[in-house]
């Protein structure tokens, strides 16, 4: 699951609701103005949208 956001480093709530469905599944938060890339004990990773987006590939 991926959420993009403009500027905000925190943890969208949507991930937390989806977590408790989807306990298993990828969660990545893309952030444009982001400072520094985080990844949180449970496992959702918050990254920079340009430097993760360069690297995808399908």
């Amino acid at each position: 699951m991926i959420e993009v956001k403009w500027g905000d480093e925190n943890i969208s709530p949507n991930f937390k609701i989806f977590k408790r469905f989807f306990p298993e599944i990828k969660m990545i938060q893309l952030v444009k103005k982001l400072k520094r890339e985080k990844t949180f004990p449970d496992g959702i990773e918050v990254r920079s949208a340009h430097r993760w987006l360069s690297q995808f590939s399908l």
